[in-house]
């Protein structure tokens, strides 16, 4: 089995960021269709969610199917990845860990 070519990110933030930048509408829609409030959300629905909102703005139409016959590969990919967890004074940290 081949390893896939990396996913170029279609959005340049991270999904956490992502969700902090949803507007009202989009959080709405996103609690409509998963019948659970934003802040419940965790995991695949809210990835499904962020990714929907984010592939209808700027007058893209883009159904909530056609999100949800997404792989989570091409899901997860839709965003630029977390940044690393650089806290030096936090021995948690990865950057804690290594000294």
């Amino acid at each position: 089995m081949t390893t896939p070519a990396p996913i170029t990110p279609t959005v340049d933030v991270p999904l956490s960021d992502a969700v902090q930048e949803l507007t009202g509408f989009e959080a709405l829609a996103i609690q409509k269709r998963t019948g659970h409030k934003l802040e419940d959300l965790g995991g695949i629905d809210l990835t499904i969610g962020v990714v929907w909102a984010y592939s209808n703005r700027n007058g893209q139409k883009t159904s909530w199917t056609a999100v949800e016959q997404m792989t989570f590969r091409e899901l997860t990919g839709f965003f630029a990845a977390e940044p690393d967890d650089v806290d030096q004074d936090d021995p948690d940290s990865d950057a804690g860990k290594d000294g």
